[in-house]
């Protein structure tokens, strides 16, 4: 190999050389450089948005030690409260099923329904009842903070 670029006139010489610092300079950026600059973005944008949920976190907990206690509901009266707690809130005025099941849990549905507006409906219910979760499923849909929503209650 040496030999042979050796045997080059000097102006090839400068091709191969500039051709090689070429191809190792877009190699190092290809596999090197270019993955851990995506990654130090990707970590930093995570960071900044768990920073932001820590804040939120430190601000709402204080708010959620009360020194109340809950009233404790059983599995019949669950569905008259969370029919009439659902009727006299202004900010759940969307279609929703609400059932018993066959276990006496209570189920709650929403085909569309804001995630926020739906936590803190929740978050009052809970803060005065002794409610327990036990299924959770939302989905997200096409419109940015709307889900379909479908709960399973029971009386704790």
């Amino acid at each position: 190999m040496k030999h042979y670029f050796n045997s080059l006139n000097e102006r090839e010489r400068w091709m191969v050389i500039g051709t090689a610092l070429c191809v190792f300079i877009y190699v190092y950026y290809l596999f090197l450089y270019s993955p851990l600059s995506n990654h130090v973005t990707l970590k930093s944008t995570q960071l900044i948005e768990k920073t932001k949920t820590l804040a939120w976190m430190k601000t709402v907990r204080p708010s959620t030690h009360s020194p109340q206690t809950r009233q404790t509901v059983d599995n019949s009266q669950l569905l008259s409260l969370l029919a009439s707690k659902l009727k006299e809130d202004s900010t759940l005025k969307f279609p929703y099923q609400l059932q018993q099941t066959g276990s006496g849990d209570i189920q709650l549905t929403f085909d569309e329904v804001p995630f926020k507006a739906f936590i803190r409906w929740f978050a009052k219910i809970n803060e005065r009842y002794a409610i327990t979760i036990k299924q959770f499923d939302a989905e997200q849909s096409k419109t940015p903070g709307v889900i379909r929503l479908m709960i399973i209650l029971s009386a704790a």
